[in-house]
């Protein structure tokens, strides 16, 4: 089965309906969303709407998705998230809350745990930027792989038996086996915001039959999502980095 990962939309439509045509080019079977469909893009609550209607579809609560429904607080973020946050609140209706409210922090398929920050603690909101906090991830947890986003950047993150830590970039197209010596964490990366200086949106398909991960990239009209981000008055700062995948 071909098991399409997706994370951080970040309520920019243009970049979701690219993944959508992208991915189901590629013939996957199974979608899991790994949190942050709302937050910094102008259209949160058409993102909600298309994610509801998904097929074959596991989503998971994101930081951003928790901040709007005020599960944690907006005022703990950045100003532009925050802003981002207290407009998004207006914007989304009834039944879109309430299935941003139904989500879970974290699923375990096949033995496979899939969360938006760290398999450790997700409700901790943690960044798995540094060596000590893949570390922390590892000791914390038992399951041999694990996919997480938050970082927005894809990446590789692997565990030998005498805490060996490898964190390695990826390359879009190529196969990546997951050899069972190993733990792994894998990276999907963004669909909304890359912050790795690509500004093509991320997503990574496993196959769990050859245990595989093939990470993707594809293009966007991110000119779009930029003029409406500037029409709704958000930051014109979130515009700008849409072009530059920072």
């Amino acid at each position: 089965m071909k098991i399409a990962v997706f994370a951080d939309v970040h309520a920019n439509l243009e970049a979701l309906l690219a993944f959508c045509d992208h991915s189901n080019k590629q013939k996957a079977d199974r979608y899991f969303f790994l949190g942050d469909i709302v937050g910094y893009g102008p259209n949160p609550d058409e993102c909600v709407d298309v994610l509801r209607k998904m097929d074959n579809l596991e989503a998971i609560m994101g930081n951003h998705d928790s901040a709007v429904l005020w599960k944690t607080s907006p005022y703990g973020m950045n100003a532009h998230a925050q802003q981002c946050i207290l407009w998004t609140m207006a914007q989304l209706k009834k039944e879109n809350i309430e299935y941003l409210q139904n989500l879970e922090q974290c699923i375990i398929y096949n033995g496979i745990c899939f969360c938006h920050s760290t398999p450790s603690k997700p409700e901790s909101w943690t960044y798995l930027s540094s060596r000590s906090k893949v570390l922390m991830a590892f000791l914390g947890s038992s399951y041999w792989l694990s996919f997480v986003s938050h970082t927005h950047s894809p990446l590789i993150i692997s565990k030998e038996k005498y805490l060996n830590i490898g964190m390695d970039k990826v390359t879009a197209g190529k196969k990546v086996p997951l050899s069972g010596d190993r733990r792994w964490i894998i990276n999907c990366g963004s669909v909304g915001q890359p912050r790795d200086g690509i500004a093509q949106g991320s997503y990574c398909i496993y196959d769990d039959v050859n245990s595989s991960v093939v990470f993707h990239r594809f293009s966007y009209d991110n000119e779009a999502t930029g003029a409406k981000i500037l029409e709704a008055g958000l930051p014109e700062y979130l515009a700008r980095r849409l072009k530059s995948g920072h």
